[in-house]
């Protein structure tokens, strides 16, 4: 994200922002060009833009927020910025996404596991992704 973005950051619900490193997180979890990231309940997108650039012009992102006000934050960083490779749209992240089985490389929730969802609803989404 770049600076004047950071500087403009302001989200409408709970973020992680403040105390998690996307940067490092993505690094750990291995991030590469050409990934097909998910960035279940994305906010305004701290996750997805930097995954964004990790993934680079022959990746993609897929960002899912249930709140609107957010979404629309992301889709205009994403104009003003120019980020192409992120698909964001207001969705029910409880709830199956539009997404094909096996269409993930990587996904980040950092406050969803725990918080939302019964294991079984953890297993169906551990699905989209290729063994």
């Amino acid at each position: 994200m770049s600076e004047k973005a950071q500087k403009r950051f302001d989200h409408h619900g709970k973020t992680s922002r403040g105390f998690l490193d996307s940067g490092k997180i993505l690094s750990a979890i291995g991030i590469k060009e050409g990934d097909r990231f998910l960035d279940l309940g994305s906010g305004e997108g701290y996750f997805s833009i930097a995954a964004s650039q990790a993934v680079g012009k022959q990746g993609i992102v897929y960002a899912y927020d249930t709140d609107e006000k957010a979404i629309s934050r992301l889709r205009k960083e994403q104009m003003e910025n120019s980020i192409a490779n992120i698909v964001s749209s207001v969705a029910d992240i409880t709830k199956k996404l539009p997404l094909d089985d096996e269409s993930i490389s990587l996904a980040s929730c950092p406050m969803c596991f725990t918080d939302l969802w019964p294991i079984q609803r953890q297993m169906v989404l551990l699905r989209r992704f290729p063994e």
